[in-house]
């Protein structure tokens, strides 16, 4: 493969066969061992695309996490590799993992998941937080504040600015 890919272009490494297989789906399979990892890697490195699907909707992550090549699932996810991609039957890699036995790729698959999730729910609830420190304030901080934090502000910003005023130490 190296021979081919240095030759000058003579094979492409997304090109595909009729059924819409990849050099990338073709090594990670159980007859490319010992040397799936290396040949993983350097098609990754040489701009195989790492999410692309057969016609089964299989992606380079279902068929590492179907053999129970944990190094290659580990590389796929670490490279970004979509660990929530269906294929046409709805299945998941982690669900490909679990149906042929491979514990240690389903475990190391069921972690990932959790992990992206959690990133996700905290990115989230960092937005959520965010956005309601912007809109949030204390009706004595208005005068302050103006009308700069809220550009396009309702009649009733003019209440709570009237009431902010009245509210001062000493005016009342």
């Amino acid at each position: 493969m190296e021979l081919l890919l240095e030759a000058g272009g003579i094979v492409d490494v997304n090109g595909s066969c009729p059924d819409g297989r990849r050099p990338v789906h073709m090594v990670l399979s159980a007859q490319s061992r010992p040397n799936t990892h290396a040949c993983l890697i350097y098609l990754l490195e040489h701009g195989a695309q790492i999410d692309v699907s057969t016609e089964e909707g299989l992606t380079p992550l279902h068929l590492a996490a179907a053999e129970g090549l944990t190094d290659c699932t580990k590389t796929l996810v670490r490279n970004g590799a979509d660990i929530h991609a269906q294929d046409k039957r709805g299945h998941t890699p982690l669900d490909l993992a679990r149906i042929w036995g491979h514990r240690l790729t389903a475990r190391f698959l069921k972690d990932a998941i959790w992990q992206k999730d959690k990133q996700q729910e905290i990115r989230k609830n960092k937005q959520l937080h965010d956005l309601m420190q912007f809109q949030c304030c204390s009706v004595l901080d208005l005068p302050r504040l103006g009308r700069s934090v809220k550009p396009d502000a309702s009649p009733w910003t003019e209440v709570a600015m009237h009431l902010a005023e009245e509210l001062k130490p000493g005016h009342y």
